[in-house]
């Protein structure tokens, strides 16, 4: 039973590793984690000068695997 253990518990490191999920059925969904930073609150101030695409580029969600 270790043996099947140890083979199971390398395929789902090998498989996070690359960044991967592993479902399987009837047993749990094993996933990566995702580091973000909470969403920006807007402080927009109408101006002429500045688009909306810069301002929405500053407002950005970033997202880095761990």
């Amino acid at each position: 039973m270790l043996i099947v253990w140890r083979g199971f518990v390398t395929y789902l490191d090998n498989n996070l590793r690359q960044g991967k999920s592993v479902n399987i059925r009837k047993f749990g969904a094993f996933t990566f984690d995702i580091e973000t930073e909470l969403p920006k609150i807007s402080s927009r101030q109408i101006s002429a000068t500045v688009d909306l695409a810069t301002v929405r580029a500053e407002r950005a969600h970033i997202h880095h695997s761990k």
